[in-house]
């Protein structure tokens, strides 16, 4: 498994790929806002095998101490392989690398919450919807 940040417009539109084939055409979610003003404010992961791209996320800066991940997709032939799991590994490597992030926040579907669980994010507040999907807001605490 090869994880990159897209760098160039290809690695972008294969994030895109695969957020529309997840989001917009299994989920329903309407393409329009699928994509959002935070895009050129994200750094974007793309996981892959070999010249498949199977995953993707961003992550982007709150504010000086919070972090936040979000539009984790992982192609439906790719998962429950550890794919999303290396993806998240990657992205929370990074972010701890950042001296001054203390929190890292994600908005999860209720369906992933166990998945963020295992990986150190717990569940903070009350179930919204976010695109009409019930969701949590998730958080882990960076040890300083």
């Amino acid at each position: 498994m090869k994880i990159v940040i897209a760098r160039d417009f290809n690695d972008f539109a294969r994030c895109i790929m695969i957020r529309t084939q997840v989001f917009v055409m299994e989920q329903g979610i309407s393409a329009e806002i699928e994509t959002d003003e935070w895009e050129n404010h994200s750094t974007h992961y793309l996981a892959g095998d070999g010249e498949k791209a199977l995953a993707t996320a961003r992550s982007r800066l709150i504010n000086n101490q919070t972090a936040k991940i979000e539009r984790v997709a992982v192609l439906k032939e790719a998962r429950s392989q550890g794919v999303g799991t290396e993806l998240m590994r990657y992205i929370l490597q990074e972010i701890h690398s950042y001296s001054n992030i203390q929190t890292i926040k994600l908005g999860s579907q209720n369906s992933a919450i166990p998945f963020y669980e295992k990986l150190g994010f717990q569940v903070i507040g009350e179930e919204y919807l976010d695109a009409g999907i019930p969701h949590h807001l998730m958080m882990q605490r960076i040890n300083t």
